[in-house]
């Protein structure tokens, strides 16, 4: 799976699930994700959404689009698209943007890469999951 928006976002929702199990440090220390391929991805992710045309993107071209099987093997369900919609539409006009789609990632990046290494760890997963005020995966949407 790339990693992406959906695909992060289910990761999210497993690692309060992970702390309940511990994996030893030696092997959550090297786990991680560039900001550089969640980036790379995400933009595979906004074409998948938005098609040739390249947007802006409906929300319901978003909630009915088919997504990649490599971006998500299972398709979100529509009320998680929706919400995921509403949180993307900055301006909320009904219609989302590139400019709204990187906007919203990078500030999620931000926040997720605490120590500004370019990388997230699985630590940093884990803490930009636990301090997040939303109490849902989909609060944080790269």
């Amino acid at each position: 799976m790339k990693w992406t928006i959906l695909g992060i976002a289910s990761l999210a929702t497993a690692a309060p699930a992970l702390a309940q199990t511990p994996i030893p440090q030696d092997v959550t220390d090297g786990m991680y994700v560039t900001v550089a391929e969640v980036r790379s991805n995400s933009m595979d992710t906004f074409e998948a959404f938005a098609g040739p045309d390249g947007g802006p993107i409906s929300k319901q071209e978003f909630v009915s689009t088919q997504v990649p099987t490599d971006v998500y093997p299972n398709k979100p369900e529509g009320p998680q698209l929706e919400r995921l919609f509403g949180l993307l539409d900055a301006n909320s006009d009904g219609q989302l943007t590139l400019g709204e789609w990187r906007n919203r990632i990078n500030k999620d990046l931000g926040f997720a890469d605490q120590n500004s290494d370019g990388r997230i760890s699985m630590k940093e997963l884990t803490n930009a999951r636990q301090n997040m005020s939303i109490g849902d995966t989909l609060g944080m949407v790269f």
